[in-house]
């Protein structure tokens, strides 16, 4: 067997290996006690990288977190963003943060506890509760905008379900009428947009008032 016959089986079984080789398995988190036990270092939240969108739900952002180590060494680490919604990751930009990990691996990404959170974090988590003149209506408008959101969260689905089970009913076909007695697919789909115009209303109003009152005392401290 020549040498071009021995090349071109060698880069044949390359291929059928590359091809066929599972991939690797990420590496699992380590667990609480690990963390307490590792490092406790000082990080800092260099970018934000959106969920991309696509799926059913679009997911928070990945927050790519640095950390220096003795030698001038750099680890590299990401984190979910505790600020739910895509976009929001990208205010904690530029914080440092009290981070804790268990290696000294620079590509482990998931080695990585955030011990400690910005105060914007805490406030943006922290329950609406204004104090102030006008603050009991504020929290009556922001609990109307909550309820109109979870209005909203009930119609998609109803609606989707409603309309597809009117669209079988026309072939003599249905999905819930075996299911639940006295089920009327239109009813159901009525039911479904009614919820989605009620909430989407209760939402935008709420939301509205809320915001007008937030402008309103933020003037009142620069007048002051």
């Amino acid at each position: 067997m020549n040498s071009r016959v021995r090349a071109m089986l060698r880069r044949v079984g390359k291929v059928l290996v590359n091809e066929f080789t599972p991939p690797p398995r990420p590496r699992p988190t380590p667990s609480d006690q690990e963390f307490a036990e590792g490092y406790l270092a000082e990080g800092r939240i260099e970018s934000a990288i959106e969920d991309p969108p696509g799926g059913d739900v679009q997911g928070d952002d990945t927050l790519n977190i640095t950390i220096d180590v003795a030698g001038g060494e750099t680890l590299y680490r990401a984190v979910q963003s505790p600020l739910g919604g895509p976009g929001r990751g990208s205010r904690l930009v530029g914080y440092h943060v009290p981070v804790r990990y268990t290696t000294l691996d620079p590509d482990y990404a998931n080695d990585v506890f955030v011990v400690r959170w910005p105060a914007e974090v805490e406030e943006a988590l922290a329950p609406y509760r204004p104090t102030g003149p006008g603050a009991l209506r504020a929290r009556a408008w922001n609990l109307l905008a909550g309820f109109g959101l979870l209005l909203v969260i009930l119609g998609v689905p109803l609606s989707f379900a409603g309309l597809l089970d009117l669209i079988l009913s026309l072939f003599g076909q249905s999905i819930f009428g075996d299911l639940i007695p006295g089920y009327w697919p239109g009813l159901a789909l009525l039911a479904g947009l009614s919820a989605l115009v009620l909430g989407g209303s209760c939402s935008v109003v709420g939301e509205s008032r809320v915001a007008a009152f937030e402008n309103k005392r933020a003037q009142a401290k620069k007048g002051l």
